[in-house]
């Protein structure tokens, strides 16, 4: 009997050590295997409102042969509030425009290379945002987000001037990094539609674009010197 039961802890023994082996292996294995290990913020958790970038880390440092401005994004048109993507060493740091709180929103890329040539063909993140204190904040969305804060030229004077917002308008700063790594601020203007203007959109929407220029005009700024991105928002039914 005494033989037995040894027999069968030596058995037991041997098998979790093979569990063991095959687990470490896996883990191993995954760990070479080209992937995202992390985002900031966390995007199988609801985002913040006041989110202008997002984070992806890569376990392998990208390739600097590739353009990931924009380039990797899918369906441009529809995806309108990302207006730049960079990529910094091991990460990729996806610059929003304005996100409206109760939406939901996909960020999809393709072929994303390492800098040893492995591919990720297809990578996508849906998310919901929703308004959050900034006390609520990670630590680490809020060192993102102070990082992003002093790229920006605290000298341009638009600055002193948007955000602006009126019932027809909104006009918010964006910072831009293009692929040679020039930064530049833009401007995204959200126009805003109601249920009058739907007899005549097209004139409504030149309407308030003008109005919104004809304000950037009123405090001497040219908006000629900046890229601007318009977003049309249609009256809800």
């Amino acid at each position: 009997m005494y033989n037995v039961n040894k027999k069968h802890i030596i058995l037991a023994i041997l098998v979790l050590s093979a569990l063991l082996l095959i687990f470490g292996i896996k883990i191993y294995l995954d760990n070479q295997r080209f992937q995202v290990f992390s985002t900031t913020p966390s995007l199988t958790q609801t985002v913040a409102t006041s989110t202008s970038v997002i984070k992806l880390d890569f376990n392998k440092p990208l390739s600097d042969d590739s353009s990931y401005n924009r380039t990797l994004i899918k369906d441009l048109d529809e995806l309108a509030y990302i207006h730049d993507v960079e990529r910094a060493g091991d990460s990729l740091l996806v610059r929003l425009g304005t996100l409206n709180s109760g939406q939901e929103y996909t960020v999809t890329f393709n072929d994303i290379i390492s800098a040893d040539g492995d591919v990720i063909s297809d990578l996508s993140y849906t998310f919901f945002v929703d308004y959050i204190p900034y006390d609520r904040l990670s630590e680490a969305q809020k060192a993102l987000e102070l990082q992003e804060t002093d790229r920006g030229s605290e000298d341009d004077p638009v600055l002193n001037y948007v955000p602006h917002s009126t019932l027809r308008y909104e006009i918010n700063p964006i910072q831009r990094t293009n692929n040679d790594g020039v930064y530049s601020l833009g401007l995204d203007i959200k126009i805003i539609l109601s249920n009058a203007d739907r007899s005549n959109q097209d004139a409504a929407i030149a309407t308030y674009k003008e109005m919104a220029m004809d304000y950037l005009r009123s405090v001497d700024i040219n908006p000629d010197d900046y890229d601007i991105y318009y977003r049309i928002i249609e009256p809800t039914l």
